[in-house]
């Protein structure tokens, strides 16, 4: 392990933090994957929707909701309980949050489950919605071929 990931472990794995917060975000929304979290092919990642594991989302607006985006950029994301394949935007209580506390391994835990720093109020990420975007746009055919087969 690097010292980079090191720190990065020791910051973002505050378990007394997150028992204080009691998986305020969870129950929001499932956590965001990178692709590097997963195998980035068709027929895996139709498994692991078909197995309620994740499901599609989509930015639309940067930042704040006047910035727009003139195509939205789909990804993925933990599956939230009662939702359907595709979760363009729709909020609730992420599948793998138990009572105590997310049921996968830190390494097993989506990235944008792990690159952030929990706080008292909330969670801070480690990196910015636009490396976020980075990251998904080579993937944008994959998704969009995946939202029309569930569709």
């Amino acid at each position: 392990m690097t010292t980079d990931e090191r720190w990065i472990k020791e910051k973002t794995l505050n378990q007394e933090m997150c028992k204080k917060c009691k998986g305020r975000c969870c129950k929001q929304c499932g956590c965001s994957h990178f692709p590097e979290d997963l195998d980035m092919t068709f027929e895996n990642i139709a498994k692991k929707i078909k197995a309620r594991e994740i499901s599609i989302d989509r930015i639309e607006h940067l930042e704040s909701f006047y910035s727009k985006l003139e195509n939205p950029i789909y990804y993925l994301r933990a599956a939230n309980e009662n939702e359907g394949y595709l979760a363009y935007g729709n909020m609730g209580r992420c599948v793998f949050l138990t009572d105590d506390g997310c049921k996968l391994d830190y390494e097993a835990r989506p990235s944008g489950g792990r690159f952030i720093v929990p706080f008292w109020s909330g969670c801070y990420p480690l990196y910015t919605q636009q490396e976020f975007i980075n990251k998904w746009i080579p993937y944008q055919n994959l998704l969009k071929n995946l939202i029309e087969f569930f569709t």
